[in-house]
């Protein structure tokens, strides 16, 4: 028997301190796509009173999965030109979230972070607007593969915070990017070439402000994808818990 080529698993927890759970998630496997593509997965942080970033959320998530799995399926996903499909598909959503607000005046303003993943021929492609995470874990060495949109990370890149200083700065949650938030927002969009062994890992805020990249990566190199989903969840929870906290995790095991 000849072992899938990606492996996912992933959950979701409301964390200690919300009466709610505003992140959403999908993962599309393989057996439900064409062609070379191996998993879709998609990870939402909702933002809005009034339970609209739940509804932020759920709408972007299951947006950008009908865009790249329903209709001319097998030529979306075979396109060479795949990142743009990707940004493209983010622009939509914005769209769809933005006219829900305004549809819904109760709704208005809310907003929902969005990073979505395609694994296709031998690479993750990525779309990415917002403070949720993507990582890759790469012979026990963790890096982040994607830029947080936020007050704090923007100002760590351009040099005017360590990360140290950024961790405990009380702006951490201000984000400057998000879908809903602007008619044509920027979205960022990178491919990450794989190889067998690699981990893959995308989270909302609520693992990465509870827990930092080293207990992060120490967490990620042990056990299956499955326990260690449940294993980073639980390290949020017992460092406190403030978010909700949403973990996809994708092993590969063979291209």
């Amino acid at each position: 028997m000849i072992e899938n080529k990606i492996q996912i698993s992933s959950s979701s927890d409301v964390g200690r301190r919300r009466a709610g759970n505003e992140d959403s998630y999908r993962v599309v496997n393989a057996g439900d796509l064409p062609g070379n593509t191996d998993a879709i997965f998609v990870v939402a942080d909702g933002m809005g009173g009034h339970a609209a970033g739940e509804v932020a959320s759920q709408m972007a998530a299951d947006s950008v999965i009908a865009t790249l799995t329903s209709g001319a399926v097998s030529f979306i996903l075979e396109d060479p030109d795949l990142l743009e499909t990707l940004n493209a598909a983010l622009l939509k959503a914005n769209d769809e979230v933005i006219e829900e607000g305004v549809r819904s005046p109760e709704k208005s303003g809310m907003g929902t972070t969005c990073t979505l993943g395609v694994i296709r021929g031998g690479s993750l492609l990525i779309g990415h607007i917002g403070d949720s995470r993507g990582y890759l874990l790469r012979d026990g060495v963790l890096d982040r593969i994607t830029d947080d949109h936020s007050v704090v990370e923007e100002e760590v890149r351009k040099g005017l915070l360590t990360p140290e200083e950024a961790w405990n700065d009380p702006r951490g949650n201000l984000i400057t990017r998000a879908i809903g938030l602007d008619d044509d927002p920027e979205v960022d969009t990178t491919s990450v070439p794989l190889k067998p062994g690699d981990r893959i890992m995308f989270c909302s805020d609520g693992l990465n402000s509870m827990i930092q990249d080293p207990e992060i990566e120490a967490i990620l190199s042990q056990g299956d994808a499955g326990n260690t989903v449940q294993a980073l969840i639980d390290a949020a929870n017992e460092a406190g818990g403030s978010d909700n906290i949403t973990v996809v995790v994708a092993d590969v095991i063979r291209l």
